[in-house]
């Protein structure tokens, strides 16, 4: 049997107070937000959820079969980003109805500066233009970014 790659750093913990770009991808690369009401439900969920937990979304974009999203665990949040994302899964699953929807891991970078954090901000919402979904970024309708400069 193939031994999973180990994407996460050894040592570290994942908690609050840094600002993580994951992304999610859908098991065996399904294309299951090409459905725009798929994707408009994944896009308000990600919306909601720093008003839900007490989390930063800074940026995020919904691809066909995955999503990239910029998150800040605030101190009041108590969990790894480890759970987030297990929690952050389950959530859609439930309200798409879909089981199975999600590859069982999930990538991350931890962003170091401030800089990273707004060059990666606008990385993720240009990903639709690299893909060709739009000319522009602000025309598509699944992405999202709310950085500000401190």
């Amino acid at each position: 049997m193939k031994k999973r790659k180990q994407t996460r750093l050894d040592g570290f913990e994942y908690k609050q107070n840094y600002t993580y770009h994951v992304i999610i991808c859908t098991k065996d690369k399904q294309l299951f937000f090409k459905n725009k009401d798929n994707a408009r439900e994944l896009h308000d969920i990600v919306n909601k959820e720093d008003e839900i937990n007490s989390v930063n979304i800074y940026a995020h974009s919904v691809m066909y079969d995955h999503i990239h999203i910029l998150i800040n665990l605030q101190e009041e949040y108590k969990k790894k980003l480890s759970e987030w994302v297990r929690d952050f899964k389950r959530l859609v699953s439930r309200r798409l109805k879909k089981i199975n929807l999600w590859q069982k891991n999930y990538y991350d970078h931890i962003m170091r500066t401030f800089e990273d954090i707004k060059q990666t901000a606008l990385y993720i919402v240009n990903n639709p233009v690299r893909k060709g979904y739009v000319e522009n970024w602000e025309d598509y309708e699944f992405s999202g970014i709310n950085y500000k400069d401190e």
